[in-house]
C-alpha cells in the first residue's frame, strides 16, 4: 500500500511540474512575441 501512495504522489508531482513547465513556455513565447512587436511596430 505504501508504494502505491507513493506511485499516487509521484504522478502529482509530475503533473504540477509539467504544468509549471508548460506555463513557463507559454510565458517564454509571449515574451519573445513582445519584444517581436516591439521591435517591429
Amino acid at each position: 500500500m505504501p508504494y502505491k501512495r507513493k506511485s499516487a504522489e509521484l504522478q502529482t508531482f509530475a503533473l504540477v511540474g509539467h504544468a509549471i513547465c508548460t506555463f513557463d513556455t507559454i510565458h517564454y513565447s509571449f515574451s519573445i512575441l513582445m519584444l517581436f512587436l516591439a521591435e517591429y511596430t
